[in-house]
């Protein structure tokens, strides 16, 4: 497949979802490339905000099947560097980031335009989920998280906080447990996995830890500290800070130190628990 095609026009929204729909997914080298050629296409020459932002919805399950895909082929073993194993993540993580960064695009270009406003918190949770998920293949390849990675995620749910949108609710095709799913519910999933020694699971217990994070999401927050005693015994984030939760005694009291709150998790994790042994 030749891409970028001659007189391609990235601007014209038509042509994009033409492209979509030829690209060959079969053919996972020649999928990868026609994908990050038009995302990245469409960020040199934009449609329209709210064009661009439905090229993109179309563009996801694609995307989510060609990096599927590709970290199957590193998943199941450590990735010394220069191995080819180490290329294909790479090249699974840029297409995540380039769909991040498109969407955050999106919201800077239309932000003003009403059209565009009301769906900002679909924009902001899809941020949440693409950097979440250039996380989330790292610790599937069980490599080190590399500088600033922590700090996209943190800046992503940071502008939810602002924007006061983090707990709406968006409809999100990509959750198969939840039809719907808020920017805290993507970035809490990311927490969980966090802290749920990712490094130490084999690739099916890693599978499961992710679903199960997912889940579970839905029942805890992100929460101001309120500076008890008994908050020193629970798990916090700074968002200025590139790294994930950590222990509240562990961290200095900021504007941008949040706690995690599970406190609505044991009972169902006592559940599972339970029907397991059943």
């Amino acid at each position: 497949m030749e891409f970028p095609r001659i007189n391609f026009d990235f601007a014209n929204p038509q042509q994009c979802i033409d492209l979509l729909a030829s690209v060959p997914l079969t053919n996972l080298d020649h999928a990868r490339e026609a994908l990050v050629g038009l995302i990245r296409g469409m960020l040199a020459t934009p449609p329209e905000p709210l064009a661009h932002l439905e090229v993109l919805e179309q563009a996801r399950p694609a995307v989510s099947f060609v990096v599927g895909e590709i970290a199957k082929r590193y998943s199941f073993q450590p990735l010394p560097p220069a191995l080819q194993e180490n290329d294909l993540l790479l090249q699974g993580v840029s297409l995540l980031q380039a769909m991040a960064h498109s969407y955050s695009e999106v919201a800077s270009r239309g932000g003003e335009l009403p059209h565009v406003q009301s769906r900002l918190a679909v924009i902001c949770q899809r941020c949440i989920h693409y950097s979440g998920r250039v996380i989330l293949e790292y610790f599937r390849a069980r490599r080190e998280i590399p500088p600033g990675l922590w700090i996209d995620l943190h800046g992503y749910y940071a502008t939810a906080e602002e924007w006061g949108i983090a707990a709406l609710q968006v409809v999100e095709p990509m959750n198969d447990l939840h039809s719907t799913e808020s920017c805290q519910d993507a970035y809490c999933a990311i927490l969980l996995v966090d802290l749920a020694n990712p490094y130490g699971r084999s690739p099916r217990e890693f599978v499961w830890v992710t679903r199960w994070a997912r889940l579970f999401a839905q029942d805890t927050s992100i929460v101001r500290p309120s500076g008890t005693a008994e908050e020193q015994k629970c798990y916090g984030v700074d968002l200025m800070l590139d790294r994930g939760l950590r222990p509240m005694t562990m961290l200095s009291p900021t504007q941008s130190l949040y706690r995690f709150d599970g406190a609505r998790l044991a009972p169902r994790l006592q559940q599972l628990i339970l029907r397991l042994r059943q």
